[in-house]
């Protein structure tokens, strides 16, 4: 049975019901408690390591760093090597996101099984 929350009709709490707070505690142990901060979450297959392990190698292959090294004067099919290798980056993104799609769809599949 969900208890009637007698504050949505008379405005103020009955005698012994509890007041729900939004403001954040000011005892610091409570406050811990009471983060809000999100949670990480880490994978738990292999499949999903290895997906994260691609994607960051994609985020290290679009920094400053590497730009600065692809960045040249050369041109290759008429165009500036940096707009071919952004070219790769979205192309390889788009890659491992359907890669991870469908491994993460056949994974859902035998595990419910």
């Amino acid at each position: 049975m969900v208890p009637h929350d007698s504050t949505a009709t008379s405005g103020s709490p009955a005698a012994g019901s509890p007041v729900l707070s939004s403001t954040m505690p000011s005892d610091p142990d409570t406050l811990e408690t009471c983060s809000s901060l999100p949670r990480i979450v880490s994978p738990s297959t292999w499949r999903g390591w290895c997906l994260l392990v691609i994607f960051m190698a994609l985020i290290a292959l679009g920094i400053w760093p590497v730009i600065g090294w692809v960045n040249r004067q050369s041109m290759l099919w008429g165009m500036p090597s940096l707009v071919i290798w952004s070219y790769l980056i979205i192309f390889a993104c788009s890659g491992v996101m359907w890669l991870a799609n469908m491994w993460l769809d056949s994974s859902e599949e035998t595990r419910d099984d």
